[in-house]
């Protein structure tokens, strides 16, 4: 019995120290803004981390050459027109904020996901824009095709590190 204790203390260790090393390369940075905008969205929230993660790698004043913004490096003109859809009030600034960065982000995200009815399709989307994916498709985009194949990495990390959170966070809960 000593001996199966002593295994699942190590077991345990060694899962804490993976998890705090995949946290340092994988952030779970904004996490009550993402899981809030997943959940409004509809989306599965590991994606939402794994955009923002190749985006950005969660840097809230990042631009792109290209203008992008933000942690889900958001087009301007994109943001704009998005907003307009929903009939909602925007302003370019906004973008600068990380947590309406993300909503918004997220939000059209989602758009997407509806649009295309697939994820991965969504997410190629997201990276070259729906029309250029709806005229050509995406697997002959090779900037795109690369997009793809990390945010479907990623996402794969994130849902096994969200996983592995929400198990401490019922830990930590149940010990209280």
């Amino acid at each position: 019995m000593k001996k199966i204790f002593y295994i699942l203390l190590i077991l345990s260790t060694a899962a804490v120290i993976l998890y705090t090393a995949a946290e340092r390369v994988f952030p779970l940075k904004y996490y009550e803004e993402i899981i809030a905008a997943s959940q409004k969205y509809d989306i599965d929230p590991a994606v939402i981390f794994a955009i923002a993660k190749a985006e950005s790698n969660f840097r809230d004043n990042a631009v792109s050459k290209k203008g992008a913004v933000g942690v889900m490096q958001v087009m301007p003109s994109t943001a704009k027109w998005y907003m307009k859809t929903k009939k909602e009030r925007y302003h370019k600034d906004e973008l600068y904020d990380y947590k309406r960065n993300i909503d918004i982000g997220a939000g059209y995200f989602g758009y997407l996901y509806d649009d295309f009815k697939d994820e991965e399709t969504a997410i190629a989307a997201y990276n070259a824009g729906p029309n250029r994916v709806k005229e050509n498709g995406w697997s002959n985009i090779g900037e795109t095709k690369r997009y793809v194949r990390k945010v479907k990495i990623y996402t794969k990390v994130y849902k096994v590190l969200l996983k592995v959170r929400n198990i401490f966070e019922f830990e930590k809960n149940n010990d209280k």
